[in-house]
């Protein structure tokens, strides 16, 4: 509060570096790329990686955790109710992995075609921060 006027100064300055992006964006001329990956794994390898992310992610760890207490059985904890609630877990979790995998595909396959217009959009939307932070 007491340099305002530095504030004011990196604001600008910040603003003035993200519209220099999009413009060097929008002139870049299709510098991105979207290539199609024709490596060695196969399907079996794909699985298991993601098998490896999806159990090694901390936040579904701390859901699970913050979930399971009041569904916990003190007479039978490993009853058919906890094994219906980790079940029905699991379906979840998978469903909502292949919905995002999937919108993952078709999103590569938009890109691929219009990489441009993104591109444009970006830029555009780069400018008009950068304009909106020094107008404010």
């Amino acid at each position: 509060m007491r340099y305002e006027f530095v504030f004011e100064m990196i604001r600008i300055c910040g603003a003035i570096y993200i519209i220099y992006l999009g413009i060097m964006l929008f002139f870049s001329r299709g510098k991105l790329s979207v290539k199609s990956y024709k490596g060695d794994m196969n399907k079996r390898t794909l699985f298991t990686q993601g098998l490896i992310i999806s159990f090694s992610n901390p936040k579904a760890w701390i859901f699970f955790a913050a979930i399971l207490p009041p569904f916990l059985d003190k007479q039978d904890p490993f009853g058919t109710g906890m094994c219906l609630l980790v079940f029905l877990l699991a379906l979840v979790e998978f469903t909502c992995l292949s919905i995002y995998s999937l919108g993952g595909a078709a999103l590569k396959r938009i890109l691929f075609n219009h990489l441009r217009m993104l591109e444009i959009f970006t830029a555009s939307l780069m400018c008009f921060i950068g304009i909106w932070m020094i107008l404010s």
